[in-house]
């Protein structure tokens, strides 16, 4: 029994170093899919925005197109090293969708450290992306973030897949045309063509080294029907997807949580003795004296030992069968030669139990009385 009590703390610290393993192995996916949702909501306040007060906000970005100066941009990633404080809610334009790669992250109208942490920017010095002739938006982010996917898969995507941008209720579809992989400092690929509408997706490539910039460039389409249900589609696995992680890991922990306090419990539970005591009864109710019980293990496998010797009771003239001194918890009690199925589970459950009692399945209750004074076990 000093044995089983050693084996229990042993596994309260297994429990536990499992606990920590697994919240730090798994953070990449249960960050990310809350971040996921974080990002939703935030997408969707600018949803809920006025058609009119959206109509406004989309005005004014096409007039700071006509303002841009036909200036090369610079590396946004090395610009994004300089923290800077920023209220993402004022700089948040709505959002970018690749259906492909499920892709559905913010996007904001400035290149920052923390808004490329959040999600996607625009370049600056780039057109925003509301469209038009002699337009080109570029729109950053980084790959490889453990707390958020981002364009982690953006080295998935081929010639003529589509990405989206959905900028205070206008929505615009590009399918990309060229993929170029380049220098930070080559930033000739973000050039504006006169009579064409362009947007390309930047990121750092090869994928943790970022040595290079990958440029998936594309040309504006029509957003068709069929294009809106690439989109909704796209966001609905991507949400679903997040929160079957999410649900995946809460219930895992969840488990976790209720093994490792159970266990604890169990732990607390066997420093508190009891006795147990029942009387062996024929059904006629006349005591049966000499019949000699085994206490085994909950599930009645192995019988259990004290100071070396197999534990057992035998009945005296009253019929009365007691184990003496046991440390709380459920045990298996049956007769020395009867057959395992005949096991029933007796102990304690509960850390207020002094005395232990008799807990049959339903087919055994016909053979148990539990009385205030006393526990009878009949047998034919």
């Amino acid at each position: 029994m000093k044995k089983k009590k050693q084996n229990m703390w042993l596994q309260i610290c297994m429990i536990i170093l499992f606990t920590v393993g697994a919240l730090i192995a798994l953070y990449p996916f249960y960050i990310n899919a809350l971040n996921n949702f974080i990002d939703r909501y935030r997408v969707g306040l600018i949803a809920k925005e006025s058609e009119k007060e959206n109509a406004k906000k989309l005005k004014a970005l096409e007039e700071k197109n006509k303002r841009l100066k036909s200036e090369t941009s610079k590396d946004p990633f090395t610009n994004a090293a300089t923290q800077v404080k920023l209220d993402l809610k004022k700089h948040q334009l709505g959002k970018v969708i690749i259906p492909k790669i499920d892709v559905d992250i913010p996007l904001f109208d400035k290149t920052t450290s923390k808004t490329l942490q959040y999600g996607a920017a625009v370049l600056d010095g780039t057109s925003y992306p509301v469209g038009g002739k002699g337009t080109h938006s570029v729109v950053s982010s980084h790959r490889g973030l453990p707390e958020r996917k981002l364009f982690t898969d953006l080295n998935k995507l081929k010639k003529g897949d589509l990405f989206i941008f959905e900028v205070y209720g206008k929505k615009l579809a590009y399918k990309i045309d060229k993929i170029q992989t380049v220098l930070p400092t080559d930033t000739s690929v973000l050039a504006k063509e006169p009579e064409r509408d362009l947007a390309s997706l930047l990121t750092c490539t090869p994928y943790m080294l970022n040595t290079h910039r990958l440029v998936l460039t594309g040309h504006r389409v029509p957003y068709t029907a069929e294009i809106a249900k690439k989109a909704k589609d796209a966001t609905w696995r991507n949400t679903f997807k997040q929160a079957l992680i999410l649900g995946g890991c809460l219930v895992l922990f969840g488990l976790l949580l209720y093994l490792l306090f159970h266990t604890i419990y169990l732990a607390r539970l066997k420093k508190i003795p009891f006795d147990l005591c029942f009387y062996c009864l024929a059904v006629d109710g006349s005591p049966l004296a000499g019949k000699t019980f085994g206490l085994y293990d909950k599930k009645g496998k192995y019988m259990l030992k004290r100071d070396g010797v197999p534990y057992q009771a035998t009945s005296d003239q009253t019929g009365r069968v007691c184990f003496t001194e046991l440390p709380g918890g459920l045990y298996g009690v049956r007769l020395k030669e009867a057959p395992r199925k005949m096991t029933i589970r007796a102990g304690t459950k509960k850390l207020k139990q002094t005395k232990g009692k008799l807990y049959p399945r339903k087919s055994q209750s016909v053979q148990i009385e539990d009385e205030t004074q006393m526990i009878k076990w009949y047998f034919k």
